[in-house]
């Protein structure tokens, strides 16, 4: 069996690729559709292969730096480095299935096809760049759009079940006042809380080229558009192995689990003025790792000798990344501003001065005004290029929460004690 895979219409032999947003396979070239479940025969045969590998390794033969194969369709040299699934032929256009990469214990357990097809993506890339004003013209120019690229990245999808135990400080406090004094009581306590938590399909990128945190942004992603695997969702779009084994990328599925079964726990400590949590015990009781292509659309755009990412979920447009300010914009914005002001609070001040205060003072305020305001709104406009979200708590991955066991107990109280001061001040003698 060759290594190259490639789908081709029946009718013209032209490249058939996949339509985001639908389950079908579309000619290039005589506009013939085929349904992506007639090709199920084709990745049957992916099945076999060397046997599942344990997902803390990688599953199946080491990764090689540079792969050389060779185009179905014209026969150029196809060289990709270790980690390519998908690629394109240089030479004709043709994409290339690598099927070495996605055989055995290699092959994808589901895939999300895409359902932003690459107009809409840029469409939707235009508009959000048309809000960002300090922009910098570079980036919405459409060589520089249409540079925006569909990627299906791998992904572990993690599901286990969860028996923890969490200790949290706990506080009540209560107040009155009694003469000049305000007393202040707080009553201190012991908050046991243990509980069952479900998580299913929690994502954690298994790519060392994408970024984590970005790859978080732009989740969650909607499981019910989710398919068993199939090489013909993957055409005409990019798509890479996975090259991070499952044991790596654990320490960031245990932090976002444990952060959650943490929020459920804590959520159930009710009635006090404070919370804080003293330990925390998560027991893992059973567990499933899948492995899963997810679709991203990915930009970077280079400006100044930097880098700026840009990443938008495949799925449902979700965007995320981190963009420049152009100071030479910022400056012809500021500019116009500050001079209207200044130009309009100095007319005002030398009209209606009556010499009751230093004109140069007056002045000077005027000045610093008319400079804050325009800053002000610069300073607004620039926040407003930070797009990129912190982490995302595992809230929509959760299942079946459930409380097995509760206590509260009373520790100790403390008193405190502050001197209030008459709102009355001593008459001075004139």
């Amino acid at each position: 069996m060759s290594q190259i895979l490639d789908y081709k219409c029946p009718n013209c032999s032209s490249p058939l690729l996949f339509q985001p947003g639908t389950q079908s396979l579309k000619c290039s070239s005589c506009g013939t559709e085929m349904d992506a479940a007639a090709f199920t025969a084709l990745d049957e045969a992916l099945k076999t292969g060397d046997a599942a590998a344990d997902y803390g390794t990688y599953r199946g033969a080491a990764l090689d730096e540079v792969n050389q194969q060779h185009c179905n369709s014209c026969g150029g040299e196809l060289i990709t480095d270790g980690t390519a699934i998908v690629t394109e032929c240089p030479y004709c256009g043709n994409t290339a299935i690598i099927t070495q990469r996605v055989k055995g214990a290699l092959k994808p357990d589901y895939v999300i096809p895409f359902k932003i097809e690459g107009d809409a993506a840029k469409s939707t890339l235009r508009d959000f760049y048309k809000k960002k004003p300090l922009l910098p013209k570079h980036f919405k120019t459409d060589s520089q759009i249409d540079k925006l690229t569909g990627v299906y990245v791998p992904f572990w999808l993690y599901d286990c079940d969860t028996d923890s135990q969490g200790v949290y400080d706990a506080t009540r406090t209560r107040s009155w006042t009694s003469g000049n004094t305000r007393y202040t009581e707080t009553s201190h306590y012991l908050a046991t809380r243990r509980g069952e938590l479900s998580f299913d399909k929690l994502p954690v990128d298994a790519s060392e080229k994408m970024d984590d945190a970005a790859m978080e942004a732009i989740e969650p992603y909607n499981y019910q558009d989710m398919a068993p695997f199939s090489t013909a969702y993957l055409t005409g779009h990019l798509a890479d192995r996975q090259d991070v084994d499952f044991a790596k990328c654990k320490p960031r599925i245990d932090e976002r689990v444990n952060k959650s079964v943490d929020d459920s726990l804590r959520g159930t400590v009710r009635g006090y003025n404070s919370v804080r949590r003293r330990s925390l015990n998560v027991r893992v009781t059973k567990h499933n790792i899948s492995y899963a292509m997810l679709p991203v659309w990915l930009l970077n755009t280079k400006w100044k000798n930097k880098n700026y990412p840009f990443t938008m979920n495949g799925q449902t447009g979700k965007m995320t990344g981190r963009l420049p300010v152009d100071k030479k914009k910022a400056f012809f914005i500021f500019l116009p501003i500050f001079a209207l002001l200044a130009a309009l609070s100095i007319a005002l001040t030398l009209v209606f001065d009556d010499g009751s205060f230093s004109l140069p003072l007056v002045l000077g305020i005027c000045i610093a005004v008319s400079a804050a305001i325009p800053a002000i709104v610069i300073a607004v406009m620039a926040a407003k290029m930070k797009t990129k979200p912190s982490r995302r708590l595992s809230k929509v991955y959760e299942r079946n929460f459930r409380l097995t066991r509760q206590s509260d107990v009373f520790l100790y109280k403390t008193v405190s004690r502050q001197q209030i001061q008459s709102s009355s001040s001593p008459t001075r003698r004139r």
